[in-house]
């Protein structure tokens, strides 16, 4: 018996250390493996999330600043073509008028006669001179006239108190040289001085003028004078260069070799109240481009005078000949920090700019930072909790796995304690997987060969598959080909070598739902170590809504932004493709240029906000009129309109010219100040052409606004064809 009792003794001491022994491997593997679990899993998922919210952030500012690039410098060239384009038909106009027989034939006779101012008058060679002008400045705005002879006396003008005077020192030098010597030439906006107060009754003391200088050449093509017309470039120059600009606070302007500005501003009225500008004085010649180094809106007071503080950024590169564009922001003459663009013309001397305020050119980026940061902060917010409340428990986990070894007397106690210990892991694994499935994007993981072993909520409503039906498949089942096989021989690649580029970075691709249906999305790809295993862990975002988004740029780019159908732009780059296509298939292109007849006058009588509604539903109408798919519509510049047609002969533009032009003046638009209608009308020119390899699209267009100017000169409201 007392043998027996030892030998039970002795069981009972072996038992006893070995469930001591047991408890304690217990608690140092549960420490072990749960603590590095636990910290490898939280940092990974805080890591990609990061990772993920740092590259979409990134991608959003690279697409809103190529958008903005792209916006600024169509802006930009668009308005640099309107401008030469204004000034070369102003150019032309003059050379039209002074190539007359009848100026010529007048301009001989005065030359003739006597330098005397008393004899000059009198003939009557200089009435027919000023009634043969009269007409054209009523139509095109010109102030006035001069014509010099070679011994620099003006033997015509409009007022006699200009007539057998020596010219003006305004006009020597290059200028009338040059002219002279048979080109033509144009000057800048200057003021008006005394000497040249009286080209017309309506020049004020602070009138702005520029010259424009042509020869008049006799029947042998000498030059026998020069005839100079007086033009107001306030109007009609700064309607063209402000027509197109960006945004709420975006202007657009231009100005010469010294920084002055040579058009108005779009914010003349602040200039008055920052005290640049004094009472009814103009901003043009008047305000010159300077940085005063802060905003003067804010209160800023600058340490030097106005004309000593330096150029802007925009306007120093500009007058040293340089174009270009800062989306990093610079300060412009109010102080204000903008992005812009600007080239200069060395053709004609000046620059031009095209400006937005910086805060509302990146308000749509610093609106989805701000919201994607707030997700962002919140998301590891919950992390954070959630690895506090896993220290917690595990503390917890520990402290009962220790009262339990240490409890050698109760080992009955084991069971109980190891049961609320795995019951507080099933609440931490719970909890896991509830904030897994919380998460907007789909989480994935898998082994190490690819077979899907969860799959959020989030996943299933991604793709469409129910958690039962996706378990045990292979991930590459979630994507089409190119990427399944892309996304198989990546993963055997990482299983066997370690290093795969599709694990540790985020791309975007194309997942496969349960339909088959395709859709664009980001995807992460990440290890994540446990032991001695492997598991992938995949995050998938749908970025089917910022695509739309990044269209929905693209498509604005393309539009004109008042009246919504085709820019200039976008009509220069598809004549292109047009002309290309026409070319192998040797078929007809045509074109119809369309001007509004005496828009002007409409701008002038009803504003500009009239003539903007006057402008849409023209536009309107004609792209409506337009039945195929391949015909483009598009707004030319101001108030000029294209209408391209592949495979369409010349007598088929010319019936559907016909048609917009009947169709127009259907729409009866009141016309207070036509010289030709009660409503508003339109001339058209018509050109179409098989191209060859020799040829080029700017010859259409020639052509075609050539047709278009002869159309106006007849009398407007008509269709005429190119010679």
């Amino acid at each position: 018996m007392a043998e027996d009792n030892e030998k039970m003794i002795v069981r009972s001491d072996l038992g006893q250390k070995s469930a001591d022994s047991l408890a304690s491997r217990r608690l140092f593997d549960f420490k072990l493996r749960g603590g590095k679990f636990d910290k490898v899993l939280l940092s990974s998922a805080i890591l990609i999330i990061v990772l993920m919210t740092w590259l979409m952030l990134g991608k959003i500012r690279e697409s809103i600043r190529s958008e903005l690039e792209s916006t600024l410098g169509t802006i930009l060239h668009s308005t640099s073509e309107a401008a030469q384009n204004y000034i070369s038909q102003r150019v032309t106009y003059a050379k039209i008028r002074a190539a007359s027989p009848r100026l010529r034939n007048l301009v001989k006779r005065q030359l003739e006669l006597p330098r005397s101012r008393e004899v000059l008058i009198a003939d009557s060679a200089l009435a027919q001179i000023r009634s043969f002008f009269q007409s054209s400045f009523q139509n095109q705005g010109f102030q006035g006239f001069f014509i010099i002879s070679p011994d620099s006396i003006i033997i015509a003008s409009m007022r006699d108190s200009n007539v057998g005077l020596a010219i003006h020192p305004a006009f020597e030098g290059d200028f009338l040289s040059g002219v002279f010597e048979g080109a033509s030439r144009f000057t800048l906006p200057v003021l008006a001085d005394a000497a040249l107060l009286e080209v017309t009754d309506k020049f004020p003391e602070n009138q702005l003028f520029s010259l424009i200088g042509v020869p008049v050449l006799s029947e042998k093509d000498s030059v026998i004078a020069v005839l100079i017309l007086c033009d107001d470039p306030t109007h009609d120059f700064t309607n063209i260069i402000q027509f197109s600009r960006l945004g709420n606070t975006g202007e657009t302007y231009a100005f010469d070799r010294k920084g002055r500005l040579i058009t108005e501003i779009r914010h003349i009225i602040i200039l008055y109240q920052l005290g640049l500008l004094k009472k009814n004085e103009r901003s043009v010649i008047s305000v010159e481009i300077r940085d005063p180094g802060g905003d003067l809106a804010e209160g800023h007071k600058p340490a030097l005078p106005r004309n000593e503080q330096p150029l802007t950024h925009m306007a120093s590169q500009a007058v040293a000949g340089k174009s270009g564009i800062d989306l990093e922001g610079y300060r412009n003459y109010r102080g204000v920090p903008v992005v812009g663009a600007w080239m200069w013309d060395e053709r004609f001397g000046f620059g031009i700019a095209t400006e937005i305020e910086y805060t509302e050119a990146y308000r749509p980026f610093n609106e989805i930072r701000l919201i994607v940061l707030a997700v962002l902060g919140v998301t590891i917010i919950m992390f954070v909790s959630l690895s506090v409340m896993l220290s917690n428990s595990r503390k917890k986990a520990v402290a009962l796995a220790e009262q339990a070894t240490t409890t050698t007397t109760q080992l009955q106690h084991e069971m109980e304690v190891r049961w609320q210990v795995e019951k507080i892991l099933r609440d931490n694994d719970e909890y896991i997987r509830a904030v897994v499935n919380a998460v907007l994007d789909s989480i994935i993981t898998t082994d190490n060969h690819g077979t899907i072993e969860t799959f959020n909520p989030t996943a299933e409503n991604m793709f469409g598959y129910k958690t039962f039906e996706i378990i045990g498949e292979n991930l590459k089942k979630l994507f089409p080909e190119p990427f399944q096989s892309e996304i198989e021989n990546q993963i055997n690649l990482y299983r066997k070598s370690g290093k795969s580029k599709l694990v540790g970075t985020s791309r975007e691709i194309f997942g496969k739902r349960k339909d088959g249906s395709t859709f664009p999305l980001e995807l992460s790809l990440s290890v994540m170590n446990l032991g001695d295993s492997k598991k992938f862990v995949a995050i998938a975002k749908d970025i089917t809504k910022h695509k739309r988004f990044e269209d929905k740029l693209r498509l604005l780019s393309s539009q004109d932004g008042l009246t919504g159908i085709t820019n200039r732009r976008t009509f220069d780059m598809t004549i292109e493709v047009e002309w290309k296509r026409a070319i192998r298939s040797s078929l007809p292109l045509s074109l119809i240029m369309i001007d509004i007849d005496f828009f002007k006058n409409y701008n002038d009588s009803l504003g500009h906000q009239a003539g903007d509604e006057c402008l849409k539903k023209i536009a309107a109408s004609i792209k409506k009129s337009l039945k195929r798919p391949g015909d483009l519509a598009a707004r030319y510049g101001g108030e000029e309109f294209v209408v391209l047609l592949p495979g369409t002969t010349l007598s088929g533009a010319v019936q559907l010219a016909q048609y917009l032009r009947t169709d127009i003046e259907k729409l009866k638009i009141a016309h207070p100040d036509s010289k030709i209608s009660d409503v508003i009308t339109i001339s058209l020119g018509v050109s179409s052409v098989v191209p060859s390899q020799d040829s080029k699209p700017g010859q259409l267009i020639a052509q075609a606004d050539k047709a278009l100017y002869k159309a106006k000169r007849e009398g407007r409201n008509r269709v005429l064809v190119s010679d």
